[in-house]
């Protein structure tokens, strides 16, 4: 018993010497992996760290655990004093960019002045966009987001949902209800939201180059958008827009099919959309970062060329219709058993994209069905020279076409 109880006070021992003997970066290591369960231990292995000379731990004293200015400036000296050249870069682009937790411009700017001072031989960040970001903000101070929203009557249900600020930075670019365009109050706007870093280098300079020559510009954020994040809103807003349009579209199309088609359009697009988007979900190959702007673009793209189908039907300029084989039905059949038994053995994937499964296949089949249908039926209305059935196999044969194209997809 009494060596048992030695062993253990030998290993308590042990362990507060190895406590004892951590380095800045350890206990910096220490206190990030507290920081949530615990911000009071935390606090202390940040105290620790920093007291080890560690600058990323003086940092984030100075931004979350000091209560005066002369605390923060301490930090900072201390940090502008013990950091090297690549952590310089680390923390201004952490204070810089990253998330509204994190991101504190005013004071990355502080730092890699205080940094610079001390350090005359930095001189790779003087000459960087991230510095040139900074600078930026600055002049363009000062800035309330809740002073904003009161003076412009702005409702809390604007500034919530995702990239709610550079919207109202395009709004800003061209006047709306702030009046002139206003590129000062669309830069402000657009530097306090979360870019990814490329992105918001690339639209503050653009607009910034305009607001110094005071001429004007309309912004937009998807004219900057490299990460698939953004693409994947940037699509679902212009679909958004587009369907408005396109709904004013169909209204006007249906007053203008030939033999009062004009009921039958409604029910064929319904049945389209939802073809197309299961289509494009399921058996594209989409995949990536970009996987919801590629799949959001092709459904847009499918809808649009549908109607336009249905406007050369009408016009008596479809050249690509020829009459169909009595046979479409059987090679259509045998093309969706050889999909069905090639994904049955396994899904086809590569690198980076999205699986084509057999149940997603399944499941765009069975929309097609109901697509085809209401197609044929719709034009064959509108031109009945062609039998129902002679429709019903073009699209047929339409349909093999893209089966055989996911027979292809892990060859290409």
């Amino acid at each position: 018993m009494k060596i048992l109880k030695f062993i253990f006070t030998l290993i308590l021992m042990l362990q507060g010497f190895t406590i004892l003997c951590q380095t800045g970066e350890e206990y910096l290591t220490l206190a990030n992996d507290t920081l949530e369960k615990n911000p009071s231990v935390a606090k202390k292995y940040f105290e620790k760290a920093a007291a080890l000379n560690n600058a990323e731990a003086h940092c984030f004293l100075a931004n979350n655990y000091s209560p005066s200015d002369s605390l923060i400036a301490y930090h900072i000296s201390q940090a502008a004093m013990f950091v090297d050249e690549n952590t310089l870069f680390h923390l201004i682009h952490l204070y810089t960019f990253y998330s509204s937790k994190t991101s504190n411009p005013e004071f990355a700017l502080q730092l890699y002045n205080a940094a610079k001072e001390k350090h005359p031989e930095f001189s790779t960040l003087e000459s960087s966009t991230t510095i040139q970001i900074l600078k930026i903000y600055v002049e363009t101070q000062p800035f309330s987001i809740d002073e904003f929203a009161k003076k412009y009557k702005i409702k809390k249900d604007e500034l919530i949902y995702a990239f709610s600020l550079q919207k109202l930075a395009e709004e800003a670019s061209r006047g709306g209800r702030f009046g002139k365009p206003n590129l000062k109050i669309a830069l402000q706007l657009i530097l306090r939201d979360s870019f990814a870093p490329a992105e918001l280098e690339s639209a503050v300079l653009t607009v910034y180059e305009h607001y110094k020559k005071n001429e004007y510009y309309e912004f937009n954020i998807c004219d900057h958008a490299t990460s698939g994040y953004t693409s994947g809103f940037c699509s679902s807003w212009r679909a958004e827009q587009e369907s408005k349009f396109r709904n004013e579209k169909i209204k006007t199309l249906q007053s203008q099919l030939k033999n009062n088609a004009g009921t039958l359009l409604k029910p064929a697009y319904n049945s389209a959309s939802k073809f197309f988007k299961k289509k494009a979900l399921n058996e594209e190959f989409h995949g990536g970062s970009g996987r919801a702007s590629f799949v959001i673009d092709s459904e847009t793209e499918q809808i649009e060329n549908f109607l336009t189908l249905v406007e050369k039907v009408n016009n008596g300029t479809l050249t690509d219709f020829k009459n169909a084989s009595n046979t479409a039905d059987r090679l259509l059949n045998e093309t969706y058993q050889k999909v069905i038994v090639r994904l049955k053995k396994s899904p086809i994937s590569t690198p980076n994209t999205y699986e084509v499964t057999e149940e997603g296949v399944r499941s765009a089949q069975r929309l097609w069905i109901s697509y085809r249908d209401a197609s044929a039926a719709l034009f064959f209305k509108i031109d009945p020279s062609i039998s129902l059935e002679n429709w019903k196999n073009w699209l047929t044969e339409i349909r093999t076409e893209e089966l055989n194209k996911v027979l292809t997809l892990d060859k290409e």
